[in-house]
């Protein structure tokens, strides 16, 4: 059996599904009936983020705006980095006749008490808890595998300061300038070429979004940065350049 399926919108694969979770993996399902199946120990690593826009609110008012209703707020999104086919005993995961090497979706708040029936630990009343617990014990994934990065703007100012991260950058210089002076953010803004978004420095590795993308620390062969002499010489900016492990026979 498994839980009650919920929509999701994910970035990779792009588009709306119903997400179901079992006790052997996850199953999300387009409207047209298209099935992506994540089975048991297909995954690699499981990475918990935040938007970076939704590290700057708290939520709005309940739908209806009612007196004494629960702020609602985003929920975390979830990338899910397949293994390889050497790792994954050369059983790939296809959806629409491709190959995909991971997967990317929003999780969602609101339902989630309708969607723990089965497998969760009632113990916590923490959503973004139990959908970490739901998620990681339903694919088998090993717990130093799984990584989590906390919303700054959701997170109890009890617990604050048993989980505030290492690295909580002064500011996460935002397009449109009205948060340049927030602090405490997961993130600092990066671009690659023509393409901006975001970089969260995780001690399991590089996290890139948007696109989203993983870089475990195993993979890193070594990291330079300085300002260079380029188009962010004298910037702001300071240039990042990350050698894997395998590149140009590294």
């Amino acid at each position: 059996e498994g839980t009650k399926a919920v929509e999701v919108s994910a970035t990779a694969p792009r588009g709306r599904f119903r997400l179901s979770v079992h006790e052997g993996g996850l199953m999300l399902e387009s409207k047209k009936g298209e099935r992506l199946v994540l089975l048991e120990g297909c995954a690699d690593h499981v990475v918990f983020f935040p938007k970076p826009e939704d590290c700057r609110t708290k939520g709005t008012a309940g739908a209806r705006g009612k007196k004494g209703a629960k702020p609602s707020r985003p929920g975390n999104l979830v990338l899910i980095v397949l293994k390889g086919e050497a790792d994954s005993g050369g059983r790939p995961v296809v959806f629409r006749e491709k190959k995909i090497k991971q997967v990317c979706f929003q999780l969602p708040v609101a339902e989630i008490e309708s969607t723990c029936e089965n497998g969760s630990n009632e113990t916590t009343n923490d959503t973004d808890d139990r959908w970490v617990e739901l998620v990681t014990s339903s694919l088998g994934v090993d717990p130093k595998n799984v990584a989590r990065v906390y919303n700054p703007a959701h997170l109890p100012r009890k617990r604050k300061r048993d989980r505030v991260a290492p690295w909580a950058f002064r500011s996460d210089d935002s397009l449109d300038g009205s948060s340049t002076t927030a602090g405490g953010m997961p993130f600092v803004r990066c671009y690659s070429g023509v393409n901006d978004g975001a970089l969260y420095p995780l001690e399991e590795g590089l996290l890139f979004y948007k696109p989203a993308e993983f870089v475990r620390r195993s993979r890193l062969h070594s990291i330079s940065c300085g300002r260079g002499t380029g188009s962010s010489g004298g910037s702001k900016y300071v240039d990042l350049v990350a050698t894997l492990e395998g590149d140009d026979g590294d």
